[in-house]
């Protein structure tokens, strides 16, 4: 099953005030999960994560300066996936 979340233009502020409220929600989760979470091993995967987010916001946000406009598309793909193969 897929999910469009995004799929449009967009001018350059309307783009990077998207992308910063996804990256916002993303880096929310993380770090609602390192609070509840005893397992240091899960604590640095979310950390870690959160410093991937930051930093992939940072080049996408700079990358969008150089235009007026931007095309976003922005697509989950749902999957079952048994208990122990899944993946935050």
């Amino acid at each position: 099953m897929e999910l469009t979340l995004i799929n449009g233009r967009f001018e350059t502020a309307g783009a990077k005030a998207l992308l910063e409220a996804l990256a916002a929600v993303k880096i929310n989760y993380h770090q609602n999960c390192i609070q509840h979470q005893h397992n240091e091993e899960d604590i640095k995967m979310s950390e870690n994560r959160i410093k991937t987010i930051e930093r992939e916001l940072k080049l996408a946000l700079a990358y969008c300066s150089g235009s007026e406009t931007i095309d976003l598309m922005a697509t989950l793909s749902i999957l079952n996936v048994p208990m122990q193969e899944s993946h935050n």
